[in-house]
């Protein structure tokens, strides 16, 4: 299901990113 292609990962690395973004935005609002 989940194979590991380049766009594969590239999609994931930039969702974590987006993730950890929001929740340092957050974190800061807080």
């Amino acid at each position: 299901m989940m194979q590991m292609c380049p766009l594969c990962k590239v999609l994931h690395s930039s969702w974590l990113n987006i993730a950890s973004i929001s929740l340092q935005s957050t974190r800061r609002a807080c």
